[in-house]
């Protein structure tokens, strides 16, 4: 058990050195402005509704649209880095020293989860610190902690998506593409049609979607973690039978 929590370490370590901490930093007060200086703010509980909101559809208001796609998509770049550098230089050391294909890559998934949690937790500290006196004031707690999990828990699933077609493709540009086309194009989809925004794994973390579409938290959360599981096992199944010597 020590081992294997010694490898989660040692992982989110390697997702979040701190030039990527710096830039996640950066990014979160970048994304402050903007939605300070779209949306009129009025409490804590407002700042986070509409720092996560993004859209229901490609055309209404571009600029959420693109804050948004950065902050969710920023985080699959960093994930897609420690991918990169853990099957590219340290998956035969590591493996060799571990013993186990599946202790290796559970590991891997954990840290993934933990990495989501981490960087939604990051931005929302730096969001309360520049926006501190609205804490003073109304506050619903509960409401804030549910967007922060409902946004970690909706990264996960498109992580390990990044993650499996890592598996097949190896070239992070394409994988990046791919998955920032796919927001495009699930956005588009669920607004032709609010019901399967339900169902749309890449829709789970749109706050105005969950409004538009009507569908809970709660949903998501379930969704999330079944879709999470789903791919897991298939990630799992093919890195035990995965010929690392392509590499």
């Amino acid at each position: 058990m020590k081992k294997f929590i010694n490898i989660v370490l040692n992982n989110i370590i390697c997702i979040f050195p701190i030039k990527n901490l710096l830039a996640s930093l950066v990014m979160f007060i970048a994304i402050n402005f903007l939605t300070n200086n779209i949306y009129p703010i009025n409490n804590i509980n407002d700042l986070f509704k509409y720092t996560f909101y993004g859209t229901k559809n490609l055309s209404d208001l571009p600029i959420e649209l693109l804050k948004w796609i950065l902050c969710n998509t920023f985080l699959i770049y960093l994930v897609l880095n420690f991918v990169n550098t853990e099957f590219e230089k340290r998956v035969q050391l590591t493996i060799l020293r571990i013993g186990s294909r599946r202790i290796w890559i559970n590991g891997i998934v954990i840290s993934i989860l933990i990495s989501c949690f981490i960087y939604f937790i990051l931005g929302s500290i730096i969001l309360v610190g520049l926006n501190f006196k609205l804490v003073l004031g109304a506050m619903n707690f509960l409401e804030i902690l549910k967007i922060i999990v409902l946004m970690s828990l909706s990264s996960l699933p498109i992580c390990l998506i990044g993650l499996l077609l890592y598996l097949m493709i190896k070239t992070k540009f394409v994988i990046f593409s791919i998955i920032v086309f796919l927001y495009y194009l699930c956005i588009s989809i669920g607004n032709t049609n609010r019901f399967l925004d339900k169902f749309l794994i890449f829709n789970q973390g749109i706050l105005a979607k969950h409004y538009y579409s009507n569908f809970s938290f709660e949903w998501s959360y379930f969704y999330t973690l079944t879709f999470s599981f789903i791919l897991y096992f298939i990630i799992k199944r093919f890195v035990v039978n995965y010929d690392f010597k392509q590499i």
